[in-house]
């Protein structure tokens, strides 16, 4: 579609580039006169010059704009024009009625139902929430929310109101939710130091892997041996250790929980007393030095909040869903364009039933009066060859 457009405007440029050109050339033709009696030939005349068109300061019309001004227009407003025939805004309204209204309403309801959740609470999505959510969300470059937004045909209040619930929902479960000491005691704060083995080079040989193997455990005990002679860690981390993402914060893990780094700097972090430094332990990646600086159990009010935020966003779309179902079943909801329906019924038996549910009984033979069974129906006979 772009390359069509891209084609058509081409096109069009060209054309009236070359119109121009043909217009200048007929202003600038001499108007006949008597052929001269002298010998001499006529000077040409001379080219004429190309106009520089004019640039188009007309405004670009973008779908907010016209939604704006074809909102309070009258039914009879042409909205569209296809083969020359004429869409108006009252059909319009008739085919998004027939077509859209149930979704329409279902998503209206929706947010009907965030925003009394939101008044009974005590809450508001203002417009600095909006513009805060709004901000988070990727574009393409050089475009922007309405230019995308446009591209995809979604109104900017609709994709407000989706917003809006969005928001409004995180209010509802950062009011409610209430952590208590054991969920702070599953995070430790620790630092560590990386020395990593080339061991996993590809096509690398056992002795090259050996070696490598041997040559990262020695660096790694020598910086240990460094420690513990009085050396600073987070000096040490900066002057060793090959983690990029933490070498210049003097190894600084930050808080985590058990499974968010590799199981065996996990495990060391836990195991070892705050304070204190463990031995080396390996991951595919290398050797580690691990130092304990906090358990979650020790962590100051600020560092709670912290963790707190932690917790509900690593949390926050399960609790999302949770929240939002709850909200409508306590609704009270008659949605008159949509009733709701009976669960479908359960077929009596499915596949991967329990082994004692009863049998389905077989069908019983068919007999005749006298009780006789009777004979059984012969296959059809087979289809006539096709004709030749």
């Amino acid at each position: 579609m772009f390359n069509k457009r891209l084609a058509v405007t081409t096109a069009l440029v060209a054309s009236m580039a070359v119109t121009s050109i043909v217009f200048g050339a007929e202003q600038a033709k001499p108007t006949a006169t008597k052929k001269p009696t002298a010998t001499k030939k006529a000077a040409p005349a001379a080219k004429p010059a190309v106009e520089a068109k004019p640039a188009d300061t007309t405004p670009k019309a973008t779908m907010e704009a016209e939604l704006k001004k074809f909102k309070n227009a009258p039914d009879t407003a042409v909205v569209a024009v296809i083969g020359g025939q004429n869409v108006t805004k009252g059909e319009l309204k008739n085919v998004m009625w027939d077509w859209t209204s149930p979704v329409t309403l279902d998503e209206y309801v929706n947010s009907l139902v965030v925003t009394q959740a939101l008044k009974k609470a005590g809450l508001q999505v203002t417009q600095a929430d909006l513009d805060k959510k709004i901000a988070e969300i990727p574009v393409q470059p050089g475009e922007t929310l309405e230019t995308m937004l446009q591209r995809i045909k979604v109104p900017m209040a609709r994709f407000k109101a989706g917003m809006m619930i969005q928001v409004g929902l995180e209010k509802l479960i950062r009011k409610e939710t209430k952590l208590t000491d054991s969920d702070f005691t599953e995070f430790v704060h620790a630092r560590h130091i990386l020395i990593r083995s080339m061991a996993n080079t590809p096509n690398a040989t056992p002795e090259d892997k050996t070696k490598a193997e041997q040559e990262a455990k020695e660096k790694i005990d020598k910086v240990l041996t460094e420690i513990k002679g009085g050396k600073a860690f987070d000096e040490a981390a900066k002057e060793y250790s090959q983690d990029p993402g933490t070498k210049d914060k003097g190894g600084d893990l930050g808080w985590f929980r058990k499974g968010e780094m590799f199981q065996e700097v996990s495990t060391a972090a836990f195991s070892t007393p705050v304070g204190q430094i463990s031995e080396p332990v390996k991951t595919f990646v290398g050797y580690h030095i691990v130092k304990t600086e906090k358990l979650g159990k020790d962590a100051t009010p600020a560092e709670k909040e912290d963790l707190t935020e932690k917790i509900i966003k690593q949390k926050l779309p399960t609790m999302m869903r949770e929240k939002f179902e709850e909200l409508k079943k306590n609704a009270k909801i008659v949605n008159k364009l949509a009733p709701a329906l009976p669960e479908p019924e359960k077929p009596a038996f499915q596949m991967g039933a329990p082994p004692n549910a009863p049998p389905t009984p077989a069908p019983k033979p068919a007999t005749n009066k006298d009780g006789t069974a009777k004979p059984a129906m012969p296959p059809p006979p087979p289809a006539p060859p096709a004709a030749k």
